[in-house]
């Protein structure tokens, strides 16, 4: 721990490092980068996701980004009657 510390002390050891460290940061981001990039991940899509809307209401499925919103009224909808105001 001792010999660490010494090595550690040195400005130009800590200047090499920090070089060192920078370095392997931006390699590891640039692999991991072109990892996500070139992996085969299924696409999901909103009629794949089982999300359906029914009598009136408004379903999304998955994501928000890039994603349909289906609307559907079948008209086979019960009456809906008011509930109690709060």
């Amino acid at each position: 721990m001792r010999q660490l510390w010494s090595f550690v002390r040195l400005k130009r050891n800590r200047e090499v490092l920090a070089w060192i460290g920078g370095g392997l940061t931006a390699v590891i981001i640039g692999l991991w980068t072109a990892f996500i990039y070139f992996s085969d991940t299924p696409k999901t899509t909103a009629s794949s996701s089982g999300v359906q809307a029914s009598c009136g209401s408004v379903a999304s499925g998955g994501g928000m980004f890039g994603n349909t919103i289906t609307t559907s009224n079948t008209g086979s909808c019960p009456e809906q009657k008011p509930g109690p105001k709060p």
